[in-house]
């Protein structure tokens, strides 16, 4: 990839050069008035500036600071280096401010990672001897990591081998709002704002290391061929391998039992390792582990005999990481939501309505959307966390007055909580809506919880 890419820009001024051709040097100064450019090893937009100042003395171009525009927004400040040698780039650095209260699109991919996000930066970059080196602070906003931990535990990767430039990172990371990680396909989550890590990479050595504890506000899990919604957690992250953190999770998902009736299946695993990954179940209503497992089991029998299902967990993986999220994506931002998460099983329901509908059942709009959950998220403050979560289900009794809806029943749940120094304060309200219950009836199931925790 091209380190710079001039697009256009008019350049003025004096450059000599001294000595043989074959080792030339070069002084001089010159100006370049209104450019456009790229730095696609950073931007994924182009880069303009009023005017760009160049010295030149003993083969060293200074490259004055200026404050460079995206999309016509004064962005940041920059300044560079470069050093010849005879006729080739010896080493070239480059230190980037962003301005007050301004984020800069930053992106870094290589075939085992991306990492991309709106940053506010104090990054300093050199490229010496094949290498690009990165150091400094970003805080970023919308920020996303998403690697295949398969790719990641490889250690003879080809596509790393082969690629021209290595890459070394020393930095420190705070994510704000909006900041995920994807480990595909096991786990996709959503980060507590203002939290930070280290990040180092070292593509030489197969180094990939974020080193540090990141506390958990939702995501999912995917487990069994099941799709766990993260309601609390966190991740710390394994200084010696990247797609091996520890992570401790509670999530839920809902499933419908032999008599018909909704039963949520709480999964929750405490400091474990990601690749060894061993959660245990409960469930509510109480039921055994023979029974969690005989519910969670259909499929898992399936996984192993039946190709028809393989497929079938596949394609549903990959309709929610790949349509699902772009939705999500959109509807967070269009709403302006810090989260927002949808977990549907649309393939699944669709596969089994074709086998109702061959049993003589009638099928409705419930039955597409069984089973599906919209979770929302928003931060009144640094301080006060809003959010709601709405199950929808098929339902059996479409005359169910109370937030029902044709043949689907509606399940919403509520929460506030309050982050402070000591502690947080979180207040649910749920509804466990079974059939035939009315509203003016009905008195919504209400928690307080404290909670507290120790780094020791």
């Amino acid at each position: 990839e091209e380190a710079i890419d001039i697009e256009k820009g008019i350049l003025k001024g004096s450059l000599t050069m001294n000595g043989s051709f074959d080792t030339p040097e070069f002084k001089g100064a010159l100006s370049i008035t209104e450019p456009i450019f790229s730095l696609p090893i950073l931007f994924p937009q182009k880069l303009s500036t009023n005017k760009i100042l160049i010295t030149c003395t003993n083969n060293e171009f200074i490259i004055s600071d200026e404050t460079y525009k995206l999309k016509n927004v004064a962005k940041f400040t920059m300044g560079s280096h470069i050093a010849l040698n005879k006729w080739s780039v010896d080493r070239f650095d480059m230190n980037i401010q962003t301005l007050p209260k301004q984020l800069v699109p930053l992106k870094f991919t290589n075939p085992m990672m991306t990492l991309s996000g709106d940053t506010d930066c104090t990054l300093a970059i050199v490229w010496e001897n094949q290498n690009w080196d990165f150091t400094g602070s970003i805080f970023a906003e919308n920020f996303e990591f998403t690697a295949d931990i398969a790719e990641l535990s490889n250690k003879n990767n080809e596509n790393l081998s082969a690629k021209k430039d290595s890459v070394t990172t020393d930095l420190l990371l705070q994510v704000g709002t909006h900041a995920s990680l994807n480990f595909n396909p096991l786990l996709r989550c959503v980060f507590v704002p203002n939290t930070s890590i280290n990040c180092k990479i070292d593509t030489d050595s197969e180094l990939y290391q974020l080193d540090g504890s990141l506390l958990l506000k939702s995501g999912d899990v995917s487990y069994l061929s099941r799709s766990f919604y993260i309601k609390e957690g966190s991740i710390k992250f394994n200084p010696s391998e990247i797609s091996n953190p520890q992570v401790t999770i509670k999530a839920e998902t809902r499933e419908k039992d032999s008599q018909g009736n909704t039963v949520r299946i709480i999964l929750s695993a405490e400091n474990q390792y990601l690749l060894d990954f061993n959660p245990k179940f409960t469930s509510v209503p109480p039921k055994s582990e023979n029974e969690i497992k005989l519910l969670l089991g259909q499929i898992v029998l399936a996984d192993s005999e039946s190709v028809g299902d393989l497929v079938l967990s596949a394609g549903e993986y990959y309709l929610q990481s790949t349509v699902v999220r772009q939705i999500e994506n959109k509807l967070r931002d269009s709403l302006n939501f810090d989260i927002f998460s949808v977990r549907t099983n649309i393939l699944q329901n669709t596969i089994s309505m074709n086998s109702q509908r061959n049993m003589g059942k009638e099928i409705s709009l419930g039955n597409i959307l069984d089973n599906s959950t919209v979770y929302i998220g928003k931060y009144i403050g640094s301080a006060l966390y809003v959010d709601a979560m709405l199950n929808m289900s098929a339902s059996d009794n479409p005359d169910v007055e109370y937030y029902s809806t044709d043949s689907i029943l509606f399940q919403p749940e509520f929460g506030l909580e309050l982050e402070l120094p000591i502690m947080n304060i979180r207040w649910d309200m749920a509804w466990d809506l079974t059939p035939g219950i009315k509203l003016r009836s009905y008195v919504p199931d209400t928690s307080v919880t404290l909670s507290w925790k120790f780094n020791f």
